[in-house]
């Protein structure tokens, strides 16, 4: 068995974590509160998972990053460990494969690339990806499984849930349009195709829309299907996806946006320009896997995708995070557990965003760093040689 040992890379200042799970997570030495500091390792970085993969208590971190050495590229996971007084100092490093087309690897990709949880059932908390999955073997000892998958230009969604089995099972979009349910690397289901099966899978969540305790699958592609959204229900055994039309697959976000106990989907509109969509619609469930637009709002800024929807001032409705290339600001609006942000039903696209000042990036998060019960920021940072995270504690 093979295991990898440690790379210690030079980080400036480095704080970033990521959603809670069920591993028991420590806080975080309290000097680094209040503070923002840059994660800059000269490239564009993917969205962010986090828990504690060594058992020591202190948040780990697993990040993806693509090399630019055109005409083809590296992909490498990074893990992060965490520590009391100098966390994140230590990086180890693990070679994911090669790709054709460098900017494009992380720029357009998803807000889930990562996942993180026990899918071995040993105990101890792996890191998933659509490629690969690093098998926690304990002591800070992984093993590398790759994924058979045709390989692509891109990063693509990934998630963990349980359905039928004892266990949880891999999800993951593929390259061929099609979803993946994977109980281990070799025992995998495909779902029946959504729409055009020539393009990648763009987005993907798994959560239960329909309400009966079982994880549905919401996805859609690029390119040619780029305006119909797809979902498989559990209630329909996950056989045929019923069509979301005119729900754009650009960026997905899941929750309750209006308080009625049901979860509703923010989805950015897709347009000729892809990588610049103008528009975001908030689609309200109805706890039966049917959907229709409540509110549309116009966009903070140019390359949206990969917003994020979050509780950023902790009064119990959930907000709107978006960052783009050109203004230095994560715009954000605020939900008031109706709508997001001021809704005028006369016009056809609510405007105006609140600027919280930051740099532009290709993608933002909305995360408790610190364990304080606040909503930090991770912005994938682009321009000169501030490239990769800055993140801004709360």
């Amino acid at each position: 068995m093979k295991f990898f040992r440690y790379v210690t890379m030079s980080l400036l200042t480095v704080a970033f974590s990521a959603s809670a799970d069920s591993f028991p997570i420590r806080p975080m030495d309290r000097n680094l509160a209040a503070q923002s500091v840059k994660v800059l390792w000269g490239r564009p970085a993917s969205a962010i998972e986090a828990a504690d993969l060594d058992g020591d208590g202190f948040t780990d971190i697993a990040a993806m990053s693509v090399s630019s050495n055109e005409p083809t590229a590296d992909i490498d996971l990074f893990i992060a460990w965490g520590s009391a007084k100098t966390p994140w100092t230590k990086v180890t490093q693990f070679p994911m494969g090669h790709f054709l087309r460098v900017y494009s690897a992380t720029r357009d990709t998803s807000s889930r690339v990562i996942a993180i949880g026990d899918w071995d059932g040993n105990g101890l908390p792996d890191v998933l990806t659509s490629r690969g999955v690093l098998m926690n073997q304990g002591k800070r000892k992984f093993t590398m499984v790759a994924m058979a998958t045709p390989t692509s230009d891109i990063l693509l969604p990934v998630a963990l849930a349980k359905f039928a089995g004892p266990r949880p099972s891999l999800v993951r979009g593929r390259v061929d349009g099609r979803i993946e349910i994977c109980e281990t690397p070799t025992k995998c289901q495909v779902l029946t195709a959504t729409g055009i099966e020539t393009y990648y899978v763009k987005d993907m969540v798994v959560a239960d829309f329909d309400r009966d305790g079982k994880p549905d699958i919401l996805a859609g592609l690029r390119h040619d299907d780029h305006m119909n959204s797809y979902l498989w229900l559990s209630s329909n055994r996950w056989i045929k996806p019923s069509v979301i039309a005119n729900m754009g697959p650009v960026d997905y976000q899941v929750g309750d946006v209006n308080k009625d106990g049901l979860l509703d989907i923010v989805a950015q509109r897709t347009e000729s320009i892809s990588d610049f969509p103008s528009y975001t619609d908030l689609w309200l469930g109805d706890g039966r896997g049917n959907f229709a637009v409540g509110q549309t709002i116009y966009n903070h800024d140019n390359h949206n995708d990969a917003a994020y929807l979050a509780d950023y001032n902790k009064d119990g409705c959930l907000d709107y995070l978006q960052i783009g290339v050109d203004i230095p600001s994560v715009g954000l609006r605020l939900g008031n557990c109706r709508y997001l942000g001021d809704h005028d039903p006369t016009r056809p696209s609510d405007a105006g965003w609140q600027q919280v000042p930051a740099t532009g990036g290709i993608g933002v998060q909305c995360l408790d760093l610190n364990r304080n019960g606040s909503c930090d920021l991770i912005v994938r940072s682009v321009g000169g040689y501030e490239v990769g995270l800055t993140v801004i504690l709360r």
